[in-house]
């Protein structure tokens, strides 16, 4: 692809990143392509986008000081393959970069993306309807309204009720697999009272529900 074209046999100088500076950085490549494709850009594969996100000064990476907008070609390569061996050192901790890497090497559809989102929010769905089971307070200190809202704000669901519906949303995974999510999750929000704000949270920064390991 454009993005890793270099002069046979020159070096490139790696700037690696860390597991949470790729991650942050996948997730913002992801929502830069959103922006654009709903303001009008063309529907571009995420290979051919990442030229163009590359190339901007606001990319949002550490792998260089602030340059002017319209880098040149071979700062765009040399920090595309800063990227492409990060997210491949980091993948296996994360579901996040882990899916990311599958569409560059085109293992996965660039529409990847979107269809976990679905599901994810589809998780969130099934979770929110079911009981609640309020946290403690903490004390009676305050009015009756603030402990609504606090008590509002810290609503639980039973984290036995939210392995039913990882059972019922994913009846075609092996019980391994059913145990190492509902591991994933329980080791995130809890087992016992699962706080939904925190669960909120998670998937409006494009987290994963049910933990980071790669391949979920």
């Amino acid at each position: 692809p454009r993005v890793l074209r270099w002069p046979a046999g020159a070096a490139v100088a790696m700037m690696p990143m860390g597991a949470d500076e790729v991650e942050a950085l996948v997730l913002d490549v992801w929502a830069a392509k959103a922006e654009a494709e709903a303001a009008g850009s063309p529907r571009l594969p995420l290979v051919s986008f990442l030229y163009e996100y590359l190339s901007r000064a606001d990319c949002g990476t550490t792998l260089s000081a602030a340059e002017p907008a319209g880098r040149e070609h071979a700062v765009v390569a040399a920090h595309a393959y800063s990227l492409y061996h990060s997210v491949a050192t980091h993948a296996p901790g994360s579901s996040t970069v882990c899916l990311f890497a599958g569409v560059l090497a085109g293992a996965l559809p660039d529409g990847a993306w979107a269809d976990r989102g679905a599901m994810q929010r589809g998780v969130l769905s099934a979770i929110e309807a079911l009981p609640r089971v309020p946290a403690a307070t903490g004390g009676t200190h305050g009015s009756e309204d603030d402990a609504r809202v606090a008590a509002a704000a810290d609503a639980c669901v039973s984290g036995a009720d939210v392995a039913g519906v990882l059972e019922a949303l994913f009846p075609s995974r092996t019980q391994l697999e059913l145990r190492r999510l509902k591991d994933a999750f329980s080791g995130e929000f809890g087992a016992g009272c699962v706080p939904l704000h925190a669960v909120r949270t998670a998937l409006a920064l494009g987290r994963p529900i049910g933990g980071g390991g790669g391949g979920g």
